[in-house]
Parts: structure tokens; sequence; C-alpha cells
């Protein structure tokens, strides 16, 4: 059976675009990691310690420690990426925010607009093979545009459908008359 395909009402706009890009245009911020004793964990704490590289998993501060040892230390938010760079680059996302994160560990923090979001950005970081530098990574800018209805339609969908997908404009197949 032949099956003609036309085009969909939304387009794919691929472009690429580099860490230190997306910083300089204000669509992404990047934190450093604060140096922070191990041993300065306690097994009733509530604030968690992350890296990227999993190092530092389980280990957990007091909240009055935590501020009165890592003052100036930032803290994450839900949906930042924590990842570090070198050899071996690795990243993953926090769901939860609130942690601290240990040196050479960074924060990146996507702002709307970025063009990927965090798990993407993670999963792309996991997988640069190369030692350059962290600015000069490159990540896909994907770019939605629909007609203007069905981006009306879009929008209407709860949010949480929206999120998954569901209800998105499917691709135009007509079979030949």
């Amino acid at each position: 059976m032949d099956v003609l395909v036309t085009a969909a009402p939304g387009t794919m706009v691929l472009r690429q675009r580099s860490l230190g890009e997306l910083r300089d245009a204000g669509l992404m911020e990047v934190h450093r990691g604060s140096r922070i004793d191990s041993d300065a964990g306690v097994a009733d704490g509530s604030v968690l310690v992350l890296s990227a590289d999993g190092t530092m998993d389980g280990v957990v501060l007091d909240p009055f420690d935590a501020a009165r040892l890592y003052p100036r230390a930032s803290r994450t938010e839900p949906g930042d990426v924590v990842f570090v760079g070198g050899t071996s680059p690795c990243a993953r996302v926090d769901e939860r925010g609130g942690a601290l994160v240990a040196s050479p560990s960074r924060i990146l923090r996507l702002r709307s607009g970025a063009g990927v979001g965090p798990h993407t950005m993670a999963a792309i970081i996991n997988y640069q093979s190369s030692t350059r530098e962290w600015p000069t990574w490159s990540v896909p800018v994907l770019t939605l545009t629909l007609p203007r209805r069905s981006k009306q339609r879009w929008l209407m969908r709860p949010p949480t459908a929206r999120r998954c997908g569901i209800g998105r404009p499917p691709c135009m197949i007509s079979s030949p008359p």
C-alpha cells in the first residue's frame, strides 16, 4: 500500500549553539561548586551534597552547619543540571533543588528560551567525548514552529498533557485519492 506523506503543520528548525553562547545570551547561568568536606556530613541532615560523578552521594549536611560552613555556596534549584568537564564529562539533573554542589562540579541553570531542557542537556553532556572546555560544547537548539490554529489547540491542553506530548499536532499522512 502506497501512502502519500505531506508536510506536517509544524516544522522543526535544528540549530547548534555552544554553552558559551547560551550563557552570553542570558539563556543559561553557570555557578561553581564549593569545596565541601565529606566528613561534615551527618546522618539526620537535610541538605544534600551533589557531585556530577556521584562521589558525594550519601553526604547530607545539617542545614545550620551548611549555612555556617559554606555561607557563599550556591544551592541548586529544581531542574538544575550538575555537571563536570575534563577528561570524562558527566552530568545529572537535580529534581528537588536546595542541594549544595561539591567542586569541581558546577551548576548549570537553564532559562526559558534556551531551546533545550535539563534532561536533554544532561544527556548531551554525558555523551561528550572531547576534553575541550565546557563553553565550547555544542548543543542543539530545537524550535517548534506551529501554525497559529495548531499552536492555540496545543496551548489549551493541560500543562501535564503538554509535557507528556499528549495531543501534539500529528503529521499529516494521507493516502492518494
